[in-house]
């Protein structure tokens, strides 16, 4: 039965000729690349200045202040479950995440300030913590004084990641 399929793929492979098998070839490799390993992103978003990703969904963590992930987004009135995000770790576990009014440290190093409405008028809800970041969980931001965070949405915990972020341009 094994040896009719592996006739029967050479064959195909014959009817495709040369450069087709190579294409076919080169896309199979694409698709199991994309699957497993990593996969480039857009990001149509403002609230990072960068617009092509290459996400490496191998790299999981822990990560540290500066470094830009992607994460599937739990939901809210502003984005649908599971949409993709793209945002720079502010505060890693371990940190000392604090809020004095609007405003949000990280370590004693002010990181931004939260806004009471979003840029279409509407009202936000602002996030407020005081305390040390626990283990597997970041605070994230954008760089855009727009950008939807975790200023309004709270603290990211590391099961939502898909990979580290890495900007091409």
């Amino acid at each position: 039965m094994i040896d009719r399929f592996i006739q029967g793929f050479r064959g195909f492979l014959k009817w495709l000729g040369p450069f087709q098998t190579s294409i076919l070839i080169i896309l199979i490799v694409l698709f199991l690349w994309t699957k497993t390993i990593g996969y480039l992103g857009v990001n149509t978003d403002v609230s990072l200045p960068y617009k092509l990703f290459y996400v490496n969904k191998l790299d999981k963590g822990p990560f540290k202040q500066g470094d830009i992930v992607t994460f599937n987004f739990w939901g809210s009135d502003y984005y649908e479950e599971g949409f993709k995000m793209v945002k720079i770790v502010k505060c890693s576990s371990g940190s000392y995440l604090e809020v004095i009014d609007k405003d949000f440290y990280c370590d004693g190093v002010y990181l931004g300030r939260a806004k009471d409405k979003d840029r279409y008028g509407k009202q936000v809800y602002n996030f407020y913590y005081d305390g040390v970041i626990p283990e597997g969980y970041y605070f994230v931001m954008g760089t855009h004084p727009d950008s939807y965070d975790s200023r309004y949405y709270g603290l990211l915990w590391k099961g939502y990641i898909v990979g580290k972020a890495y900007p091409l341009f």
